[in-house]
């Protein structure tokens, strides 16, 4: 039986970004305790430290830790991702700035009305 649980690493595949270092910068750049961060995850010290060498982690650790940390690691992730989308959050975004662009282009054109009647 072939063992397929490392092929994300093998030669030549695309390689995700190291999630422990994620982790590293955030605590680094935010001046995070780590013992009091282990304290809110309730694990271990060793065990918060640990987290920090990993390449991955569990879904449900990295969500615990964007929680107590009130970061969205997972947006990192996603902005890493060497893909062309778009969340459908900035999808609707950019739908109604095109809406307000419209709403703004009538004003404007009625403002131009409005001087003219005035300059008169």
């Amino acid at each position: 039986m072939r063992d397929r649980s490392m092929r994300y690493k093998k030669q030549g595949a695309v390689l995700h970004p190291h999630v422990g270092q994620l982790l590293m910068e955030y605590r680094k750049q935010h001046k995070v305790n780590v013992a009091a961060l282990a304290r809110e995850l309730d694990v271990s010290r060793n065990g918060a430290i640990d987290y920090y060498k990993r390449e991955s982690l569990q879904i449900g650790v990295l969500w615990k830790i964007s929680l107590v940390l009130g970061h969205n690691f997972f947006t990192a992730l996603a902005d890493a991702l060497p893909l062309a989308s778009e969340s459908s959050v900035a999808t609707d975004l950019r739908k109604q700035l095109a809406e307000k662009e419209e709403v703004i282009a009538g004003l404007e054109k009625e403002l131009e009305v409005y001087r003219r009647i005035v300059g008169r």
